[in-house]
């Protein structure tokens, strides 16, 4: 947890197990993720998965004990610019 690089390497242990999720039973992945920068502040997303043509699925990826609003302005953001394509939770990933 005192490591500098905690969240990174959190963050990718957890894309790989969403590429597990996908690979294992024989599927092909659709993980990848999304970012950009306007003027001084970027945003991103840490993982989005294709389910269909017009449907994704955002992740976030965060290490900590506790939740801060801030975590998900990502979300919020690419939310706003994604308005064409049907976002699912996470329950129905792998239904």
């Amino acid at each position: 947890m005192l490591h500098p690089l905690h969240g990174e390497f959190f963050e990718n242990w957890a894309t790989m197990e969403l590429l597990k999720a996908q690979c294992n039973p024989g599927r092909r992945s659709s993980v990848c993720f999304l970012r950009d920068k306007q003027r001084h502040e970027r945003h991103e997303l840490d993982a989005v998965i294709k389910l269909g043509p017009s449907r994704l699925m955002e992740v976030e990826i965060r290490s900590g004990a506790t939740i801060a609003s801030n975590f998900f302005k990502g979300l919020d953001y690419w939310h706003e610019r994604l308005s064409l394509v049907t976002l699912e939770p996470w329950m129905n990933l792998w239904r």
